[in-house]
Formats: C-alpha cells, structure tokens, sequence
C-alpha cells in the first residue's frame, strides 16, 4: 500500500472533505480509528454509533483509499432501496463511482456487469434478497467476491434474529465472507444494536458457522477477530416527547391541530398499512401537504415523494417503517408516532431519521391501544412453528425437483408472507435451497431450535414491556433508550417532557376534535375481485386453474373496516372477541352506507354467511337489515359436510378448497314475512323442506365466500313450482337437506322455460355443470346461478292466478336478465331487458296479473351513469334507497359508506 502509507491521514480527510463538500470538516470521534483498521490494518470491523454520526463517510472514505491503492469495487449490502439511492448520491458527490443491482432497474443490470468488466465502479450496492438470488449467485457473485477490495454491511443489526428487524436473507452474507480473498477488510455498520445483538453480529463477522455451530477453518477466515468500535448513542439535537392517553380521535385531532406548528417538514410514522394511507387522507382533506408512503407504494413514486420531503414540497410524509433506515435528510424537523413501534431499540432507530444538522427536532409518540395487537400480529408472522416448517421440507422432499412458492401454497396452508419467511429461515438453515424454478429441499439433516425460538420471543415481549415502560417512564427519555441499547454513556438530556415540561400543546381544538371522529366513522373497504384462480389447486380436488371467466367474477364489493383501521379497528377487534348481537353501531354504519349507494333496482332480499365462529353475530346483522331496508330474510347459506375446513388466516388456495362444494342453499321456510319475521331461521338450524338439487357443479368460491355480504352481491334465483325433478335432474341427497351452492354460471348460454311441462321447471338447455335446482319461495324451485351483477331473475308463484309469459327468457339470450315484476307495479308499465321486441320492451302487460316476486339479485350496485343508461332507477329502487334514508335521517347511522361484516 506504498501509495497511501505515505499520507494516510492527510488523504483520508482530503477524501472526507470531497465527500461533504467543505474545507473545514473533521472526521468525528472514532471515524478515523475505522478508516484505519479496515485500509491499514485490513481487520473486520463493527461499528456502533448514533444515528446521524456518519458511518457511511467511514466505507466511502476507506473505498476511495483502497481504489486509489489498486483494490477492486467495494461490496455494500444495503437492505432499502431508499438507502441505496441515499449512498449513491452521496458517493457521487465524492467522485466514486456506484452502481446498484436491484429489483428496481433490472434494465441497467447489462451496463452494470459490463461496468463492472471494465474495472469501472468503485462501489456496487446490493440488497440481501440479492445474495439469494439463485441466477445472481451463480454468475456475479463468485467473480465480483474474488475482486472485492471491502466489504460492508449497512445497518448490520439485521443478521440478528434478536435484533428489531431480523432478515433471513442477511444471513447469507456468511456464503459471502467465505468466498471473500483472504485479507479483505470488512465493515459492519448498525445503530440499533445492544449487547445480544452486537454479539451475534461480532460472531457472524469472525466465522462461526450458524448451521453447524461451529467455528470454520482459519484458511477462510485468516482475520476472525473483530474490532467493535462504539460511541455514545445520545442525540442532543431531539426533544423527545409522550402525549399518552389519547384515543384515536384525539391522536387525529392533534395532527390537525398540530401539524402546521411543527419544525420544518418531517415523518409522521403508523404501525400499518392502512393506518398510513387513511391518516393522510384526511390530513390531505384539511389542507396539509401530506403524503402516504408505505411498502404498497410504487418504487418510482417512492423516489419522488422522497425528493419531495427533502426539497421541503411536503409539509410530513405518513409512512410506515417503509420509510426508515437510511433515509437522509440532514434538516429532518419532526418525527411523530402514531402508535408506538414494539420496541425501544426499533424507535430509537426511526426518531434517528431527525435533527442530523439542526439544534433542535421534535420528536412526539402518540402511543394507541391497538398497538399490542398489532405488535402480536407482526410476531406471529416472524416465528415459525416447528409443524409449518416440517411440512414445507416434507412438500418439497415428496415433489423431489423445484416448486415455486405459489406451488407450495396448495400443499401447506400457510400464507405467502409468512410462507416466503419460513423458506428463508429453512435456507439460512440449510435444509431448502433457493434454485432456479423455486425451492427444492436439500435433504439435509435439520432440527427445530424450539428453545432458541422461545428465546427470542421472550425477548421480545421484555422489549415490549420496555416500550410500554418506555411511554410512562419518569427518568430522562434519552437516557431510557440509550439504557435499552445498552450504552455506558447514558445520561439526562435535559430537553424531553421529562427533564423539563411538556413542550407540545396538549389541547385540540373543537373543529379538528369533529373532523377527526367524523373521518374516523367512516367505513366501507373496497374489496376487489381476484382475477386468477390460485394455483395448484387440482392438487387440493378443484378443477380450476388460470384467469377466471369474467362471467363467473365476483363484482367489487366493500367489507365494513380493516382491523387495521385506527377508527374502527380497536372496536371491531372487541366485537369479534365474542359472538353476540350485532352492536347498533354496526348496524348505524351499514345501513348508512346502503343508504350512499346508487340503487338502479330494488335489492330482493337479505341472505346470511353461515359462521362457526360468530353465527349470532352474522344473523343478527341480516336480520336488522332486512327489518330495516324492508326486505326477505330468505335466510343463512348451510354449511355441508362439516363447513369450510382449514385455519383461519390460511392461503387463499386452502380457503378456496375449504369451502368447494360446503355451502349450500336452504329452502326458505313457508310464511315468509316482508322482513323476515317469523319465517327467520337461525344460524345453524336445519332446513325446513327437503332438497332435489339438479345438475350441479362446483358451489361456492372462496372467492364469493369471503365478499358475499360484502360485496353485496348474491346468486341469481329462477323458481318455478315444485314438483317432480325432470330426467336431466337427478336428485341428489345433501346433509340438512341443502343443495350446494354453484360457483357460477356462464355468460351466453341459452335458457328455455318449461312453464307448461310436468312440474313446471326452469331449465336450461346448454347449462353446464355448475348450476344448481334448489327449492324456492313457497315450495317452488330454482335454478341458480351467479353470472350476472345485475338484480334480475324471477320467482315465479305457483299461485293459479294469471301469469306474464314475456317473465321467461328467450332461447336466444342468456336467462335471469328480466327486471323482476312487482304485485304493485299492476297497471303500470313493465320494462323487459333484453326483449327483441313488441308490446313487452317498453309498453303494457295486459296478460293478466304479474304474480311474480323478486329472487334473489346477481348483485346490487350500480353506479349513476348506468341508471341514467337505462332510464333512471326503479319505482321499487327509489322505494329502497328512501327506506334506508329515513332510517339515516332518523339518526340511525354513523358517517361513511360501508359493506356488510362478514363472518
């Protein structure tokens, strides 16, 4: 290293000063003790220090020394994409030349390796996904470890299953170190690491083993001793603050109140998803620049919303932990919490993103009570359970060559986030391996650490309990976090709400107070239909596979809130803990959101979801609608052969199969009254008649059974008199007497009515499998489907009186596609749909009294533009829609727009 021994010190500031970009910088205490084990001394390095300290100046300084000196490219692994960008700006300002390799700009990846040929980059970033990327491993992995001049392990507390953020992929980087030249530096970077986590980063680093447990051979690590470099981890530019006890109307209120008064512009962080994208909505709604910015946000959308927070265009962006390591921007003026993260480590390491270059940054936790759940929630995923892993390595044991991960889906029920983790796991493991095609079992011999993972879950609910500590702690609240990280240092800051007052105002004004409790009434979740059929699924006995027919689609429905939601979320999850009467609340939001809807046709009635878990509670709730809307309760679906099988929470392959051919349709029960009345049946009571199914097909969908109040769409009824099935109905004997209940007919077949034959049956001439006969309104059948959106079938009454023949369809269109008649629409004027022509497309029924009555709908909204289509909603609609607004104008609904619960 004749080149740099010279000068080393005076090169490494004239780097560091290129770097920032100014004459009178220094390095701070212990950058420069790094720069110099790693390029002089060539050792392993960990270094632990606050956030804002500037260990990227460390890698970046040591990477220009070494590419000055003849060495190759350094290698840093970086877990975001918005920490890559970050690095690569800030290396551009230096000079050096980076690139990256991500998902993200797979189009540069030829220019990259050619780059990289060229000996034309100084520094390449990939993420850890990327180490396990079976096509990366095998043709740049080997040729770029063999040149690495250093290697780096941003924010390494992520090798650690201990540490907050525990990345399966990170531990590949062990493979890593392995193939690196003997005597290559390396570095590892974290500011969220305690003493447990420092030592399993100390030992990833010096070469044991994980899956043996052993120490490797000291050829391949010929410098296995690392050096742990630590400073103090206080931040004296935060003023840290708890604002507790506030429901989720006061923590809303408080932003709009509040935010405006803030330093700067800053990150307003949530627990989830949801919380994010509706927080700032309503934020956005009050005239706020805000901005949502999760894991569900397009990659180059990210980027700009990015450059939007740090050019000061937005005032916050509302983020989940999406947003977090790495982000840099120096003058970051606020960091908010609604709901606190599970740990204090993992707090510490998000209020980080603040205060870098100011004296002073708020820093406000508005903690919620919906946060353990949630904390539970993410916990579960993390942890594998022994019978989930066993099943994955016996699946991929038995297919003995390669299965995607979808394919494994329709062999263990096990949900693709928490599915993608466990194969990681089992990788680091080495009892899978990633291969191209997927995954594929390596037959090794493996064993379930159930005591290790016991461990590290009572590790994590100390850090927990910490966190909850944490919020009504009276010491020093920088103190308490630097305690928690385990930081010799720790002492009172003298700025939080502890060591001096609160300084955050406490009131919310009555306007926010009201704005924040109506946003968060609101509910009404859209549901969008599935466009594919899960994969695999002959495997689990269902015959379906690829895109599903667009007749046979569920239209879009709405569920009532996410358990998610900061509004409705807490008092969903304590409806749910129970099976009880359905809350008026419920109720209130529910027929408010029918209320909202555009209504083209009167719905015909109200059919219930069977629910093993919450029968009460789900026929309570279509009870009260059919009382209130003034509808048929044409009762609750019946569960066959036991009901819908697999856990709850399984993959949508195992909940399709659960509920194949177990849901069927009973007979309503005689003497039904407009509501329901006493001709109400239970969930779980038998049916009152018997069943003669026809032809029938695949039943219920997972698709349609997860939306089917929801969406507010339900089979299309056709019902003729009862009476002996004809020979292309073979009868078929169901438990409790149901008929299994069809995934769908098909658009385009070919309907005739057999009014005048034996019996009086609807049937179909080119109906295939997949429709089913099913007993109707006063004994009468019916022939089921469920390919329209639109509610139009007919039940026709066996009632001697005179009937309308132009109710039955024509040969030459599809059945169920009549606007169903009325016994109050006598005298007036009758519109068929689809009629080619004569008295019936728009004029009078003169055939005698329509003695017909509405059947179940195909579905039950339609937007405005398609009433106005077709002349304007219903007689009937308009009667509808002014029930369920009398009801709302009554005070009998909350604000907002909502489907239905399901159970």
């Amino acid at each position: 290293m004749s080149g740099v021994d010279g000068d080393l010190e005076g090169n490494a500031r004239a780097a560091l000063r290129r770097l920032v970009g100014r004459e009178d910088v220094d390095f701070h205490e212990g950058q420069l003790e790094s720069v110099l084990a790693l390029v002089r001394d060539r050792e392993r390095v960990l270094v632990v220090q606050r956030t804002g300290w500037g260990k990227s100046a460390v890698y970046f300084v040591a990477t220009a020394l070494l590419r000055a000196n003849g060495a190759g490219p350094t290698i840093i692994v970086s877990p975001l994409l918005s920490l890559m960008r970050d690095q690569i700006a800030a290396a551009t300002r230096a000079g050096i030349r980076a690139v990256t390799m991500n998902s993200a700009n797979t189009l540069d990846w030829a220019q990259v390796r050619q780059a990289l040929a060229d000996d034309a980059v100084d520094v390449i970033l990939v993420s850890p996904e990327r180490l396990n990327n079976p096509a990366f491993r095998a043709e740049q992995l080997p040729d770029l470890a063999a040149r690495a001049g250093l290697l780096v392990v941003d924010e390494a507390h992520c090798v650690s299953d201990w540490g907050h953020d525990f990345r399966p992929d990170y531990r590949r980087i062990g493979d890593l170190l392995r193939a690196l030249p003997p005597g290559t530096p390396v570095l590892a970077t974290t500011a969220t690491a305690n003493a447990r986590v420092v030592a399993d980063v100390e030992r990833e680093l010096g070469g044991v083993d994980e899956r043996g447990g052993e120490e490797v051979s000291a050829a391949a690590y010929p410098h296995r001793e690392v050096r742990t470099i630590r400073g103090g981890l206080a931040r004296p530019s935060l003023r840290l603050g708890v604002l507790p006890s506030m429901g989720a109307e006061g923590r809303l209120g408080w932003l709009l109140t509040h935010l405006g008064e803030l330093p700067g512009s800053g990150i307003v962080y949530t627990l989830t998803v949801a919380a994010a994208e509706d927080l700032a909505t309503t934020l956005a709604q009050a005239g706020h620049r805000v901005a949502a910015y999760t894991g569900r946000t397009d990659p180059a959308e990210r980027e700009r919303l990015e450059h939007a927070l740090r050019d000061n265009k937005v005032k916050a962006l509302v983020a989940t932990s999406a947003l977090g390591m790495g982000f840099d921007k120096p003058d970051l003026g606020f960091v908010v919490h609604v709901g606190a993260p599970s740990s204090p480590v993992a707090y510490y390491q998000q209020i980080g993103r603040a205060g870098r270059a100011t004296e002073r940054a708020d820093v406000l936790l508005m903690p919620g009570a919906e946060d353990r759940d949630i904390w539970a929630y993410f916990a579960s995923v993390s942890m594998p359970t022994e019978e989930r892993a066993r099943a994955v390595i016996e699946a991929l044991t038995a297919a003995g060559r390669p299965l995607s991960t979808a394919a494994l889906e329709a062999i263990v029920d096990i949900r693709r986030t928490r599915l993608e983790l466990l194969l990681k796991v089992l990788d680091v493991d080495g009892a899978v391996r990633r291969v191209s095609g997927g995954w594929l079992a390596t037959g090794e011999s493996w064993t379930y650490d159930a005591e290790r993972y016991e461990r590290v879950a009572a590790a994590r609910r100390a850090e927990q309990q910490l966190m909850l500590d944490y919020e009504r702690t009276g010491e020093c609240r920088m103190a308490f976090l630097q305690r928690c990280l385990d930081d010799p240092t720790a002492a009172d800051c003298g700025r939080c709400d502890t060591c001096t007052a609160p300084w955050y105002a406490a009131d919310v004004a009555d306007t926010a107070l009201g704005a924040a409790r109506a946003q968060l009434a609101r509910v009404g979740v859209p549901i969008e239909p599935r466009a594919q059929w899960p994969m695999g699924m002959d495997r689990l006995g269902v015959s379906v596979k690829g895109r599903i027919a667009a007749g046979e689609a569920m239209a879009p429905g709405r569920a009532l809130a996410r358990l998610s939601d900061l509004g409705w979320g807490q008092r969903l999850r304590e409806i749910l803990q129970q099976d009880a009467e359905v809350p008026d609340a419920v109720v209130r939001a529910v027929i408010r959101v029918l209320s909202e809807w555009d209504w083209d046709e009167r719905p015909a009635g109200v059919v219930g979801m069977p629910s093993r878990r919450h029968p009460l509670l789900v026929g309570s709730l279509a009870a009260a609608i059919a009382q209130i809307g003034r509808l048929p309760l044409l009762g609750t679906l019946d569960l066959l052969d036991g009901g819908p099988i697999g856990e709850p929470g399984g993959n949508s392959a195992f909940r399709l199969a659960g509920v194949w051919e177990r849901l069927g349709v009973p007979p309503p029960p005689p003497g039904r009254g407009r509501s329901g009345g006493a001709a109400r049946r239970r969930p779980g009571e038998p049916p009152a008649g018997p069943c003669r199914p026809g032809r029938r097909g695949p039943p219920l969908s997972a698709v349609t059974a997860d939306r089917y109040l929801a969406s507010g769409t339900a089979p299309e009824v056709t019902a003729a008199p009862a009476g002996p099935a004809p020979p292309d109905h073979p009868r078929r004997t169901s438990p409790a007497g149901a008929t299994p209940l069809i995934n769908g007919g098909h658009t385009g077949n070919r309907a005739r009515t057999d009014l005048d034959a034996p019996g009086g049956y609807l049937t179909d001439s080119t109906r295939p499998p997949g429709q089913a006969v099913v007993p109707a309104a006063r004994g009468g059948r019916a022939t089921v489907t469920r390919r329209s959106t639109r509610p139009s079938a007919t039940t026709r009454s066996p009632s001697p009186r005179g009937t309308c023949p132009t109710a039955a369809a024509p040969a030459n269109r599809p059945a169920g596609r009549l606007l169903a008649h009325d016994r109050r629409l006598r005298g007036r004027r009758l519109r068929h749909r689809d009629q080619r022509s004569g008295a019936h497309q728009r004029g009078q029924c003169r055939r005698g009294r329509p003695d017909l009555k509405p059947a179940v709908p195909g579905g039950l909204r339609h937007r405005a533009q398609s009433a106005a289509r077709d002349g304007g909603p219903s007689r009937r609609a308009r009667g509808f829609a002014a029930d369920l607004g009398a009801a709302a104008g009554q005070g009998k609904a909350l604000a907002g727009q909502s489907g239905l619960i399901g159970g």
